[in-house]
């Protein structure tokens, strides 16, 4: 890439959440409440959290079993299963905040590898709950589009089609995909002969983004180029 910049400009662009993806991460809040209460009245944190992150939970964890090797508390068991609770959960709201509701439902209701694959034991005890589940067949009905989509291969994702609703929560389930459509919109007005790359954390990102951008086809022509797995 180096041939072709020519200047540092770094933006930071504040996208708004929209009503959607604010009621459900409100709504996941308040589902792994009782365990984060639990937590916090066994008296295991360091200090008195003012801000959870999965980041946060999983070094308390961390931190709570080694203090557990000399002295182990009353309710270690339930301690530890809470802590993954926690962990799983809030790792669900940060996918669902900075991808949207497919990644949120991708990693909720995928296998992650089985039994043995990435995040198994956070959502094994996730799916415990009996109010999570109910929480997560709602959103399956409300968004089948989005639901089990991450399991399909980078090629699939890549030819991905389909009617779209004309709810841009069901068709792309972050309000970050049409803030992207108009800056590359303008940019392309301005500079129509230059090219622009797009990054995406998250493969799923590639598919909608395609999908977006293909609807302003001569003016923009979008490729994909999707990493392996191993990569990502």
């Amino acid at each position: 890439l180096q041939p072709y910049v020519f200047r540092r400009d770094v933006r930071t662009i504040v996208i708004p959440l929209g009503p959607t993806i604010a009621r459900l991460r409100k709504e996941l809040l308040r589902l792994v409440d009782p365990y984060l209460q639990r937590l916090l009245e066994a008296n295991v944190f360091a200090r008195y959290p003012n801000r959870l992150t999965h980041g946060l939970l999983v070094m308390e964890l961390k931190r709570y079993r080694s203090g557990a090797m000399h002295q182990r508390h009353p309710s270690h068991a339930t301690i530890v299963s809470d802590f993954y609770a926690c962990i799983g959960m809030y790792h669900a709201i940060e996918l669902l905040v900075k991808h949207g509701i497919r990644a949120l439902l991708n990693y909720l209701l995928g296998s992650g590898g089985g039994s043995n694959g990435p995040n198994a034991q956070e959502k094994y005890f996730i799916a415990k709950d009996r109010q999570i589940k109910q929480f997560l067949d709602r959103l399956k009905d409300q968004f089948p589009q989005h639901a089990q989509r991450g399991q399909e291969s980078p090629a699939a994702l890549l030819n991905e089609s389909g009617a779209l609703t004309g709810n841009d929560d069901v068709d792309y389930g972050h309000p970050k995909y049409r803030i992207l459509e108009k800056h590359l919109k303008g940019f392309f007005r301005e500079h129509p002969d230059s090219r622009a790359i797009v990054f995406c954390e998250f493969r799923d990102s590639v598919a909608m983004i395609k999908r977006l951008l293909s609807d302003n086809q001569p003016a923009i022509r979008a490729n994909c180029i999707v990493g392996m797995a191993s990569a990502l």
